[in-house]
């Protein structure tokens, strides 16, 4: 698989974890670079890292949603809610949403 490293080293974005093969997908955004966030959801205790061992899915894509090309000062605001709107929008497209605590706090259960 080919990395854009351009696109690992990205910050101030909403990304998707996705596994197409049984349509789950993590939402999460940082202001970070995105390879700093990737690398912390490898921690055994996090979602992610869970999710992955006990589904084993057999690719991973990590694609960034939405960024956002500035320094905003409400830009924690800004990114959670463009955060909650990718988390509705695939929920309505049938995905399984990897962000447990998330969807109860949109009631997308």
């Amino acid at each position: 698989m080919l990395v854009d490293i351009n696109k690992m080293l990205s910050s101030r974005v909403i990304y998707g974890i996705i596994d197409n093969e049984n349509k789950s997908i993590y939402i999460g955004l940082t202001k970070n670079q995105l390879i700093t966030r990737l690398g912390q959801h490898l921690d055994k205790n996090k979602t992610v890292k869970q999710y992955i061992e006990k589904i084993k899915p057999s690719q991973l894509q990590v694609e960034i949603l939405f960024q956002y090309k500035r320094n905003h000062k409400n830009l924690q605001k800004l990114l959670e809610n463009k955060e909650d709107f990718f988390l509705k929008k695939y929920h309505k497209l049938g995905y399984k949403l990897i962000n447990i605590a998330k969807m109860k706090k949109l009631n997308l259960n």
